[in-house]
């Protein structure tokens, strides 16, 4: 049997990375492959979520607590006699289970990069963080042996670019249950009546309220956008650190009755479905996913420039700066006049799909 030790998973549904490694768990999962994660903390319900596959959960140290968490991730590799470590990572410096897992004797050592710069939340914290990763990434690639990223702007994040431009790195897509997320007139008609949006122009945003995700930005657009044309109105699905700091924006620009707070929901496929143009005006992101499948479901999407333009499978989505509120509101006013209906995909698109993502998946676990 072929072992796999994976890191890091929160709590299952908390980020873009908890759900691609289930799907990872999911699509390579036979008799002959067991998978471990690695956790911070034991979440109940992740736990029985990966036992049904006959993985497991292992609570390791924080990185604030770096002898700590190399010695059990040491203990962990070598007890558990795994043949392939499965890193995902956003920064270089996060690099302790990397260097744990090759010098306790694992054969294969895949590091996996999700982001394509820092995500901290003050000017201080980024530099600190763009200095240590500037560090960490010339020892980082030391200790693997294959190198992916989603995006190739997030490989040159965590990479030197004598990998990101060698046989050992590769682009891993993440995939999308396109069926989940097709057009459905139906269910667009449901959630708009149960959310009194039948006569509105529906301007969608999904994801963490964390300042990468950029929401002050979005409040500060959607404030004259609404008050141009009260029309429109703005669904924010997720929550987060920053949750409540924006709620109070929104009060302070006396739009609350324009403003929808989901809160987290299970139904995102169907909240797409009611929207009419979707936004992602991201200070830093590496691929993300909730973007691709925006557009799987027929939505016009606007995402800043600061993402890869690897995001973009529809002639329909756009990339902006971030810099000028106008060209925000006269792109939003110009897609959310198109009919809504089946997304029209370019040939990008077929990365995203479930028969290329387990052809990506061999790379690691062979």
């Amino acid at each position: 049997m072929k072992k796999i030790l994976v890191g890091y998973i929160i709590n299952g549904t908390h980020s873009g990375i908890d759900k691609y490694l289930l799907n990872f768990l999911e699509q390579i999962y036979n008799e002959n492959i067991q998978v471990d994660f690695l956790t911070n903390k034991i979440v109940d319900t992740a736990q029985e979520r990966v036992k049904k596959y006959n993985s497991k959960l292992i609570e390791i140290p924080r990185l604030i607590h770096p002898i700590k968490q190399y010695k059990e991730i040491k203990r962990i590799c070598k007890e558990g006699n795994y043949d392939i470590g499965y890193f995902n990572i956003s920064e270089a410096y996060n690099c302790i289970a990397t260097i744990a897992a090759k010098k306790s004797g694992v054969k294969k050592v895949v590091i996996h990069s999700h982001l394509a710069g820092t995500a901290k939340q003050n000017k201080v914290k980024i530099w600190i963080s763009k200095v240590l990763n500037s560090i960490f990434k010339k020892i980082l690639y030391h200790y693997g042996d294959l190198f992916l990223a989603c995006s190739k702007k997030a490989g040159l994040w965590l990479y030197p670019k004598k990998i990101v431009e060698s046989d050992q790195f590769h682009i891993m897509y993440n995939t999308v249950d396109t069926e989940k997320f097709k057009y459905d007139e139906e269910i667009r008609g449901k959630i708009r009546k149960e959310n009194n949006l039948e006569d509105k122009v529906v301007v969608g945003h999904i994801g963490n309220f964390i300042y990468a995700k950029n929401h002050k930005f979005i409040i500060n657009m959607f404030s004259e956008l609404s008050k141009e044309d009260n029309k429109y109105h703005l669904v924010l699905i997720g929550t987060g650190d920053l949750l409540q700091e924006i709620k109070d924006r929104v009060k302070e620009f006396k739009i609350e009755d324009r403003v929808t707070f989901t809160g987290v929901v299970n139904n995102v496929n169907e909240w797409m479905q009611a929207m009419d143009v979707f936004i992602l005006p991201s200070l830093v992101e590496g691929l993300p996913i909730v973007g691709i499948e925006s557009q799987f479901s027929g939505l016009p999407a606007i995402f800043s420039d600061t993402i890869s333009d690897e995001v973009i499978i529809t002639e329909k989505s756009r990339m902006l700066p971030i810099t000028d509120i106008q060209v925000w509101k006269d792109k939003i006013k110009e897609l959310s006049g198109n009919k809504r209906g089946k997304a029209e995909l370019i040939d990008r698109a077929l990365n995203y799909n479930n028969e290329h993502m387990k052809k990506q998946f061999e790379i690691i676990v062979k």
